[in-house]
């Protein structure tokens, strides 16, 4: 694990504190802070430019770009779980009771779960929605009006999203919280 161990009085296990836990809070700062970007990114330009497509000739580019930034999205959600719990393992060990013994590492497992609640969301709702407004716009036509059904799919796609973004900004508060001691 690397660094020097500072153990609580009452706990004969370590804490750690080196180059092993700066190197994963900087991967796992970093790559958040990308993934974050991506949900401004999404929320504030991709999602309103498809809400305001005419025709389905000015939703393909969109779309286009929608399919190529998923899976980028998605590997930074992955990417920052990652290091996430690299993190804390590398800073509280591996003894689950130990970690919920600090606020600290609480507040950090509390944050854990909200992002795999997100995490859940986005397979199970957010996806799915998704690939219907990929698969719609495929059989459309360039000239012909957005249908309805795909206005719906993407309105659905935006509350979603809405509400991912929303729990995104929660984990960022509970990781603030945690930075500085924990709740």
């Amino acid at each position: 694990m690397g660094g020097a161990p500072v153990g609580r009085p009452e706990s004969p296990m370590p804490l750690y504190f080196g180059a092993a836990v700066a190197a994963a809070a900087l991967a796992h700062t970093t790559i958040a802070a990308f993934y974050f970007g991506s949900h401004l990114l999404g929320e504030l330009v991709v999602l309103p430019s498809m809400k305001g497509a005419n025709t389905n000739g000015d939703l393909a580019p969109l779309v286009a770009l929608f399919k190529k930034l998923g899976p980028l999205f998605a590997g930074l959600g992955m990417g920052t779980l990652v290091t996430g719990l690299l993190y804390l393992f590398a800073k509280f060990g591996l003894d689950f009771g130990f970690i919920l013994s600090f606020p600290e590492a609480r507040t950090i497992v509390a944050a854990l779960v909200l992002f795999l609640a997100l995490l859940c969301i986005a397979i199970f709702i957010h996806q799915p929605i998704a690939l219907r407004i990929i698969e719609r716009d495929l059989g459309a036509s360039p000239a012909s009006d957005v249908s309805s059904e795909m206005r719906a799919d993407i309105a659905k796609f935006a509350k979603v999203g809405n509400i991912t973004s929303v729990g995104v900004v929660g984990v960022i508060v509970l990781m603030i919280a945690a930075a500085n001691g924990g709740i």
